[in-house]
């Protein structure tokens, strides 16, 4: 949050920029985010989305959760590359 552009320039504070950004959750402007409203909003971004694996893949790197397979493997989460004494790899 230190890095929005209207924290850097002192225009608002670290609270101020967080609800904002909740808001697009928040429907009811009650300044708290139910299970309802964040399905709400889920369901109505989802609907943009045309193939359900491609959804699954948005969801697992924007909030870096392991898991997919093939094209569709999470690729925000860091790997690395082990090599074995015997020449064998595994990721």
């Amino acid at each position: 949050m230190t890095f929005h552009p209207k924290f850097k320039s002192g225009e608002a504070t670290k609270d101020e920029i967080l609800m904002e950004f909740m808001q697009q959750w928040d429907s009811s402007r009650d300044g708290n985010v139910t299970f309802a409203e964040w399905v709400e909003y889920f369901t109505d971004l989802s609907a943009s989305v045309d193939e359900d694996d491609y959804w699954e893949l948005m969801m697992r790197n924007a909030w870096h959760i392991e898991g997919g397979e093939g094209a569709m493997e999470n690729t925000s989460i860091p790997r690395e590359l082990i090599i074995g004494a015997d020449g064998s790899q595994k990721v």
